[in-house]
């Protein structure tokens, strides 16, 4: 029964939209053109963002493509965490320094992320243009290699990774417990010092988790088969980009379209009541009204 009642309510409402909208065309048209046109002229004045991607592996491609099924495994894993620490430390002070910028510009730029079933890592980087897209995708690739390299040599032993492993499961023990001190300090007295400190032991956190984390994988690989991965190395350079300038372009123009069609809507109603207000005052009362 509501359901019955709400459709013999939505029908008039509809109806009255629809004469609305063919009684003022202009009214829903003219939104519509004018925030296309605002639109392409944003997408115009907006600076295209160019992205770039170097290509990583961790391991021999030739061992990981001929090997068992459970080192294959291995090396997805390690694949997965060798690309989370794109946003460690060394990695971007690297990338910072090949480029000359800022290590915290550096690390809003770069990004990682394994391809899935190889050992491959994809290394992106953007900029402003081609050329600085490409060099931070290279240097952001370099940095990662030269970190992983320092963490173990190429093709480490179990023993050397198991102690590298336990070094980096201490170290983030050691985080956690400066975490929860500095997490109590911040409830007890919330103040600027406190706040820092927190920040800090997060921060310290966060980078003691992604190398016990790296370090692991590697070593749980290394004890599959009798077999040993391989320290990263860069597969492709990045030697071109691409633009985001269409995809923001259409994008824009969608919300553009959407956004005028309902301002468009909206005016053809109200100027449809306001005629219907107007009909009525002119027509004056009813001659059988008392």
């Amino acid at each position: 029964m509501k359901s019955d009642d709400a459709t013999t309510a939505t029908i008039p409402f509809l109806t009255g939209v629809t004469g609305a909208m063919r009684a003022g065309p202009h009214l829903v048209v003219l939104p519509i053109v004018v925030f296309a046109v605002a639109a392409f002229l944003a997408g115009l004045l907006r600076g295209p963002v160019y992205t770039a991607t170097a290509r990583v592996t961790v391991a021999d491609v030739a061992t990981a493509s001929g090997t068992t099924p459970g080192f294959q495994d291995g090396v997805e894993n390690v694949a997965n965490a060798v690309s989370q620490m794109i946003t460690a430390g060394p990695v971007v002070d690297a990338a910072a320094e090949v480029l000359g910028e800022a290590p915290p510009a550096v690390a809003g730029r770069l990004s990682a992320a394994p391809v899935p079933a190889t050992p491959f890592v994809e290394v992106s980087g953007t900029g402003e243009d081609t050329t600085h897209a490409v060099e931070t995708a290279n240097a952001g690739a370099q940095g990662l290699i030269d970190y992983m390299t320092a963490l173990a040599e190429r093709n480490p032993t179990a023993s050397a990774l198991e102690d590298q492993y336990r070094t980096a499961s201490r170290d983030l023990a050691s985080a956690e417990t400066r975490l929860r001190a500095a997490q109590a300090a911040f409830a007890s007295r919330p103040d600027p010092a406190t706040r820092r400190r927190l920040v800090n032991a997060t921060a310290d956190r966060d980078s003691a988790r992604l190398r016990a984390d790296a370090v692991g994988s590697v070593y749980q690989a290394s004890l599959r088969d009798g077999a040993t991965v391989a320290t990263p190395s860069i597969v492709t350079r990045a030697s071109a980009a691409s633009s985001d300038r269409l995809k923001t372009a259409a994008t824009f123009l969608i919300v553009a379209l959407i956004a005028g069609a309902m301002l468009g809507v909206a005016l053809a109603v109200l100027a449809a009541g306001d005629r219907a207000r107007r009909t009525s005052i002119d027509e004056g009362p009813s001659p059988s009204a008392p």
